[in-house]
């Protein structure tokens, strides 16, 4: 049986805020954002464009912290996260010596998170909704 995407509203008293990178033709990134309310009322929308990485991955990271530091400026929490993007969560679960120009990003999206108890992920993988698993205690998961 083939399941729809369907939006799910975060649970009453939180906030959920979907977030998305697209990598543009002509030299840039652009970054869009979407949040709603418990009981699923719209509550911002934004749009940034910048001359970010294109590579993927960075240009997705980049666009978890930017709609992180909106939410946060905003007092949108409990936060939940939703994005299309697990390798993204991934490394920002774990630290990645290896490609320092998405560490970095992880490292300020981690530092961000560790101020903030009530934030978590979900993704979306094919057409179904998953929420990451906690790994080591970390603050992923529960929201």
């Amino acid at each position: 049986m083939k399941r729809e995407y369907r939006w799910e509203k975060p649970r009453t008293g939180s906030f959920k805020v979907n977030v998305d990178a697209t990598i543009l033709k002509e030299d840039g990134t652009c970054f869009d954002l979407v949040v709603r309310d418990g009981a699923g009322v719209f509550r911002l929308a934004a749009v940034h464009r910048t001359r970010t990485s294109r590579m993927p991955e960075v240009a997705e990271a980049k666009a978890i912290l930017w709609a992180l530091n909106m939410s946060i400026n905003h007092h949108y929490r409990p936060l939940l996260i939703e994005l299309d993007c697990l390798s993204v969560i991934r490394k920002v679960m774990e630290e990645n010596r290896t490609d320092m120009e998405i560490e970095t990003v992880c490292r300020e999206i981690r530092n961000a998170l560790e101020e903030e108890e009530e934030l978590g992920f979900v993704f979306w993988e094919g057409k179904e909704m998953k929420q990451p698993t906690c790994q080591g205690g970390m603050w992923l998961g529960g929201v």
